[in-house]
């Protein structure tokens, strides 16, 4: 069972996860997208509901790998999608706005 399993969540087609991705094995990982604007996002953002408490917040220390390499690579904004209250939290610690009332939609395009 994957940790997408474990979560209800819907398994993630390989083919869509962008070349740039930030993993602890066993406890976390978390994807950054690119585009050729000024912002990035951050997606598909995970822990292992197994493993303990204290090393699922590993995802702490994947988001400001992101937020450094969003800044490195010259990023002005990253953008995430959640409706995960600790994502939102997360993000909130780092100064992040959060829009109420968004949904994110995607259509399959294949």
């Amino acid at each position: 069972m994957s940790w997408l399993d474990a979560r209800g969540i819907s398994r993630i087609h390989q083919n869509v996860l962008p070349a740039i991705g930030f993993i602890i094995p066993g406890y976390a990982a978390v994807w950054l997208y690119q585009t050729d604007s000024d912002f990035c996002q951050i997606e598909n953002i995970y822990s292992n509901p197994a493993a303990p408490e204290d090393k699922r917040k590993q995802v702490d220390l994947l988001i400001n790998t992101s937020v450094i390499a969003a800044r490195e690579l010259g990023y002005k904004f990253l953008q995430c999608v959640s409706n995960h209250p600790s994502i939102i939290a997360r993000a909130i610690k780092y100064g992040a706005k959060a829009e109420p009332m968004m949904t994110q939609l995607t259509l399959q395009l294949f």
